[in-house]
C-alpha cells in the first residue's frame, strides 16, 4: 500500500500522532469525493488502523478502546481483508472486550489463541498463542505483558529480529525495544535499564529530552509548513511536558507558540482556550521574574478578553505584576480599580452581590494589608 508522501516522511521521524492526524485530514478530503465508491477510503483507513496498533504499547484502557474503534473502521469496509478484521479483533481483546473480539473475527488463529490465553493464561495456552503469532509477534508479547506474565525470551527474540531488519531508531525496532524493556521490568531484571540506554531519549536530562522532541517537531514543521493546524496538539503536548518537568522557560515559549496557532482558529472555543493558557503563561513569567514579558502577555490577555466581551483592562493581573516588582502602591491602585470594575460591570458574572465582586474585594483587603506592612518597614 502506498503511504501519502507527507505521512511517510512524518513516520520516518517517529511522530505517529501527527502522521495519524495527517491521515485523518486526507480521509476528510477523500470522503467528499468517495461517496459513490467507499472502497476508495480503505487504504487510508487501513494505514490509520496500523498506526493505532503501533501506538499502543502500554496504553490505558480508554486509549485502547479508542484505538480499537479506529481499527474497527477499517475492518468495516466492504473490501476489508481478514488481516483488517484480525487487527480489529485483537485490538478489542487488548481492550478487554473479549465478547466483541470473538464476534469480530474469532475464527482467526491468532485471535482464537489470544482469547484462549486471556481466559486461562496457562503454559499450554501461551505456547499456542505464540505458535499462532508468527506473522504478528508484537501482539502476543503485548497480550502476555499486559497480564504481567514473564515474556522476556519472546520479547528479546522479537527485538533481535527487528534490529536485524532495521537498526535503531527505526520505529518498529524502537517499539520492540520498549516491549523488551517492559518485559524485563515486569520481572525486576536490572538489564532493563541497560537495554533502555539504546532508546534515543534514554539518559537525557529533562531539558535535553524536551529539546530533542522539539527539534523533531521542527523537522515535522518543515515537512508540513509552519502554518499547519496539525502542529497545534503536538506543540501543546510538548509545552505541557515542559511544564511538568519544571522547564518553565521552554514551557512559556511553547505555550506562546500554541497561542499563536490558536489565534488562527478565530472561534469562540479557541478564545476561551487562549484565555486560560495565557493566564498560566503570565504567572510562569512572573515566577521567572521576566516582568516585561509578563506585561506583554497581559496585553494579549486583554485583547482576547475584549473579543470575548469581557471587561478590560485586567486590573487584577496588573496588580499581581506590581506586587512581583515590589510596587505595593501600584498594586493597591489596581486592586481598587478591579473592585470598581467588578461592581459596575454589566457582565452577568459580575455586579453587586456576585462571587467575582466578593473575590475582588478579598484581594483588595490582602493588598491593603501588604501595603500597610510595606509602609511600616
Amino acid at each position: 500500500m502506498t503511504i501519502p508522501g507527507d505521512v511517510g516522511a512524518v513516520l520516518a521521524l517517529g511522530e505517529l500522532a501527527v502522521a495519524a492526524e495527517l491521515l485523518n485530514v486526507e480521509l476528510r478530503t477523500l470522503k467528499k469525493r468517495a461517496k459513490s465508491d467507499p472502497t476508495a477510503l480503505t487504504p487510508l483507513l487501513r494505514q490509520r488502523a496500523i498506526l493505532a496498533e503501533e501506538s499502543a504499547i502500554d496504553d490505558d484502557l480508554p486509549s485502547l478502546v479508542r484505538e480499537a474503534k479506529v481499527m474497527g473502521e477499517a475492518a468495516a469496509q466492504p473490501d476489508a481483508t481478514d488481516d483488517d478484521r484480525a487487527r480489529w479483533a485483537f485490538g478489542l481483546l487488548m481492550a478487554n472486550m473479549t465478547g466483541k473480539a470473538r464476534k469480530a473475527h474469532g475464527s482467526d488463529p491468532q485471535v482464537k489463541a489470544g482469547l484462549a490465553y486471556a481466559a486461562k493464561p496457562g503454559p499450554v495456552q501461551r505456547a499456542a498463542l505464540f505458535a499462532a503469532s508468527q506473522a504478528h509477534p508484537e501482539r502476543a508479547v503485548r497480550l502476555v505483558l499486559q497480564r504481567s506474565e514473564p515474556v522476556v525470551d519472546e520479547a528479546r527474540a522479537l527485538f533481535e529480529a527487528r534490529r536485524a531488519e532495521a537498526p535503531l531508531p527505526a520505529r518498529h525496532t524502537l517499539r520492540a525495544l520498549r516491549l523488551l524493556v517492559g518485559a524485563l521490568r515486569t520481572q525486576g531484571d536490572p538489564e532493563a535499564e541497560t537495554l533502555n540506554q539504546l532508546d534515543p531519549e534514554y539518559g537525557l536530562a529533562a531539558a535535553d529530552a524536551l529539546r530533542h522532541r522539539r527539534e523533531r517537531l521542527k523537522q515535522v514543521e518543515g515537512l508540513l509548513g509552519a502554518d499547519s493546524p496539525l502542529l497545534l496538539q503536538p506543540t501543546f503536548a510538548l509545552a505541557a511536558a515542559a511544564k511538568r518537568a519544571g522547564e518553565l522557560a521552554l514551557s512559556v515559549t511553547l505555550h506562546l507558540e500554541v497561542d499563536d496557532r490558536l489565534a488562527k482558529r478565530r472561534t469562540a472555543d479557541a478564545l476561551v482556550e487562549r484565555s486560560a493558557l495565557l493566564v498560566g503563561v503570565f504567572r510562569d513569567l512572573v515566577q521567572l521574574e521576566r516582568h516585561e514579558d509578563a506585561e506583554a502577555v497581559i496585553a494579549r490577555i486583554e485583547h482576547v478578553a475584549a473579543k470575548r466581551g469581557l471587561d478590560v483592562p485586567e486590573h487584577n493581573l496588573r496588580a499581581e505584576l506590581h506586587e512581583a516588582r515590589g510596587d505595593y502602591d501600584g498594586a493597591l491602585v489596581e486592586r481598587r480599580l478591579a473592585v470598581a470594575q467588578a461592581r459596575d460591570s454589566t457582565h452577568p458574572a459580575y455586579g453587586p452581590g456576585s462571587p467575582n465582586l466578593e473575590l475582588a474585594q478579598s484581594w483588595l483587603k490582602q493588598a491593603e494589608a501588604r501595603f500597610a506592612k510595606a509602609r511600616a518597614r
